[in-house]
């Protein structure tokens, strides 16, 4: 697989990190103006080429498929500089933030297959979830080069209905925002309680971290693992109990997500 990455800021680092471990993927060419934030030491288990402009690429190359992984900002002046400069690429992906199918269509062509994707931010450490969408022109052998492309950095689901892309977004885009800050919340309890702050900061993430990774091997439901932890008349159940009265908790978190869902139409818009 013959593959292009435009754009190497956090999240084409990322995927940088996960396509050393695939074979599939043979030959890689990134274009970054700044390629000295590049640690080229590491990147030694497949053929590289990198590039500081899009013209220096070589116009005979034709690439199974091209990330765009630039900011919302300038994607349009990088893809009508792609068009000037016949760049050749069977598909197309994004992990841009906001912009729909349409955008893409309306600039490189209605025929053109295009891949939009939302990832999250654990795709740095190989753990985080992507969305993606496939327009109507993707074939099967694109839409499994996609898949496999980004899997590279963690789990991958299909949305079909690209209308629900904001609502992926709210969940999983936004999602480690949420977590972060109820971690936020306990090492703020913590300290109220009298717990140092570093101490307070071990508890709170340490607890996070494992009871996620309970979760992610646990073949229970995560109802039950709660369950689990929450003795009659014990401790846990006295602290739930302030979460749950009057579905409080799932109440906010439920505002909060439909906020960032309506947020992400808005910017769609826009």
């Amino acid at each position: 697989m013959n593959i292009c990455l435009i754009g190497c800021g956090k999240m084409g680092s990322s995927l940088i990190e996960g396509w050393l471990y695939l074979k599939e993927i043979k030959h890689i060419s990134v274009i970054e103006p700044d390629l000295a934030k590049i640690q080229k030491k590491k990147l030694n288990k497949k053929y590289f080429n990198f590039y500081q402009k899009l013209e220096e690429v070589d116009r005979s190359i034709f690439f199974d498929v091209t990330i765009l992984a630039v900011k919302p900002q300038i994607m349009e002046a990088v893809l009508n500089q792609l068009l000037i400069l016949s760049f050749r690429s069977s598909a197309w992906l994004s992990v841009a933030a906001g912009l729909k199918v349409q955008f893409y269509e309306r600039i490189l062509g209605n025929n053109e297959q295009i891949i939009r994707t939302i990832p999250n931010t654990p795709a740095s450490v190989r753990k985080g979830v992507t969305a993606i969408h496939f327009n109507n022109n993707c074939g099967k052998n694109i839409m499994n080069t996609s898949i496999l492309v980004m899997q590279a950095v963690g789990e991958v689901v299909i949305v079909d209905n690209e209308d629900m892309m904001d609502a992926y977004t709210a969940v999983s885009g936004s999602g480690p925002a949420y977590y972060f800050y109820f971690v936020e919340a306990i090492i703020n309890a913590a300290r109220e309680l009298g717990i140092d702050q570093q101490n307070a900061k071990i508890l709170a993430e340490k607890t996070f971290v494992g009871s996620a990774h309970l979760l992610e091997k646990s073949d229970e439901e995560v109802q039950d693992l709660r369950k689990a932890v929450t003795s009659p008349r014990g401790t846990t159940e006295a602290g739930l109990g302030i979460l749950m009265k009057k579905d409080v908790f799932f109440n906010l978190t439920n505002q909060a997500i439909k906020k960032a869902q309506k947020r992400g139409k808005e910017l769609g818009k826009s």
